[in-house]
């Protein structure tokens, strides 16, 4: 097969119109490829602390070089080595110290809407709400920073604000499990990290806000914004193109560090026309923790502005980006497929009981009056995306799961009488659907993804 039969077959499965006939639709992914660790790069950190907090420049950048330590030295069973570093930027600076106790919402908002990554303060007493025990660390997730507290040992600060900087970057939740930086109790024994919280890092290096060779601010600072603009623009212009005709190597070029872009533009309604693009692209370069934001994409209400009046039908826009979820999802699973992660595990779950157009009619935030034909027809097109992703997957599972999915040839009567609403008619997956995903796993387990699409 080749590229341009592949990218053909896209237009068929973007642009799938449930009439007399349906006709196979494989989608373009990728695979980013399993995370680089000889890659590094830099994370630069701007640092706030109250007066009396006993730190100066000196005393911040041994914090971050014991950061560096935790992230590239392999400890236990389960651990990498992620080449990240931590540097300081503009020395060390000063707020009001009347906020040095996050008691309200509003100090915390006040404190982050500073320019700095880190906050050090005195005593945190509220996070998302007040609470009444001790708190050493409390992240923003618009990810503008986050507070901590100092602590006495140096190993235990340095991974308390290793942990609050990965939940600022998007990895929300915690990790009890063996020595992860991210479990819930703070303890100089964590010090694992994930695959996908490196890949994070590096991400985060990629999206400098400020120059790194000890230069002043001003000019060369505007300058570096200026740059860091112009990756977003890339980005969007990118997501923007026509869904069938997005070079696969471009994608690539972004780099992770495209991800929290990509995260954004999703929750920008007046960006609508790039989601379907911005979805495919999060499948592609994306860590695990993306399934939870294409999930949340996927069972959101798209109310009025989404909905075209006349029809009662989400917007075209909306109606693209829905439908390639689970082809994101695919190339998510293909590239995690031999890891134990429960966000991947989960997507292969929500496909496996997509292939069902049931499951979508019941759970999906359709728009206000939407008939009842237009719904079937929408999860038509959704169970038939989840056979062709549980192929992308090239997980054996979903092979498995592939293979207990009741077909046919004659599509006349697995279709129409379903969403004709026919009494007692149940929908039947077309035998050429299957064919095609078995046939895309069975290319994605031997090759992978880059093999499929370079065959």
């Amino acid at each position: 097969m080749t590229r341009s039969m592949v990218r053909s077959i896209l237009v068929l499965g973007l642009f799938v119109l449930l009439t007399d006939m349906i006709g196979s639709a494989v989608v373009n992914t990728a695979h980013s490829g399993v995370v680089n660790t000889a890659h590094s790069g830099v994370v630069p950190l701007r640092v706030l602390a109250y007066s009396g907090a006993g730190l100066d420049d000196n005393k911040v950048r041994a914090i971050m070089q014991t950061m560096d330590s935790v992230a590239r030295k392999i400890d236990y069973s389960g651990d990498i080595e992620c080449r990240v570093s931590f540097k300081l930027i503009n020395g060390l600076g000063t707020y009001n110290d009347s906020f040095d106790s996050v008691d309200t919402a509003y100090k915390f908002n006040y404190l982050m809407d500073k320019e700095a990554e880190v906050v050090v303060v005195r005593f945190i007493g509220w996070c998302g709400g007040s609470r009444v025990y001790t708190i050493y660390g409390c992240a923003d997730q618009n990810r503008r920073g986050f507070v901590v507290v100092r602590r006495n040992d140096g190993a235990t600060e340095s991974i308390l604000w290793l942990h609050e900087y990965l939940h600022n970057i998007g990895f929300y939740g915690h990790v009890n499990s063996g020595y992860r930086v991210r479990r819930s109790g703070i303890s100089p024994n964590n010090r694992v990290l994930a695959e996908d919280e490196c890949t994070g890092l590096i991400g985060a290096t990629q999206q400098k806000v400020y120059l790194l060779q000890n230069k002043s601010q001003g000019a060369n600072e505007t300058e570096n914004q200026g740059n860091n603009a112009s990756y977003e623009s890339k980005i969007q212009a990118l997501a923007a193109q026509a869904w069938e005709v997005v070079p696969y190597s471009d994608i690539q070029e972004l780099g992770s560090g495209a991800v929290l872009i990509l995260e954004g533009m999703l929750d920008n309604a007046e960006l609508a026309n790039t989601h379907a693009n911005a979805i495919l692209m999060l499948g592609i370069l994306g860590e695990p923790r993306v399934v939870g934001k294409l999930k949340n994409y996927l069972f959101s209400a798209h109310d009025t502005a989404e909905v075209t009046q006349e029809q009662n039908e989400w917007r075209f826009s909306t109606y693209a980006a829905i439908l390639q979820v689970p082809t994101a999802l695919g190339a998510l699973i293909s590239r995690y497929a031999n890891e134990k992660n429960s966000d991947i595990n989960y997507a292969e779950k929500l496909l496996s009981s997509g292939l069902d157009p049931e499951f979508w009619r019941t759970t999906l935030h359709w728009p206000r009056n939407a008939q009842d034909k237009y719904k079937k027809t929408t999860s038509v097109n959704l169970a038939i995306r989840s056979a062709l992703g549980l192929g992308l997957s090239g997980r054996t599972t979903a092979r498995e799961k592939l293979g207990t999915v009741k077909t046919t040839k004659d599509l006349k009567y697995s279709i129409r009488p379903y969403i004709q609403g026919e009494e007692n008619a149940k929908y039947i997956m077309p035998d050429s659907i299957i064919n095609d995903a078995n046939h895309i796993n069975d290319i994605v387990k031997n090759r992978g993804l880059d093999g499929y699409f370079k065959q």
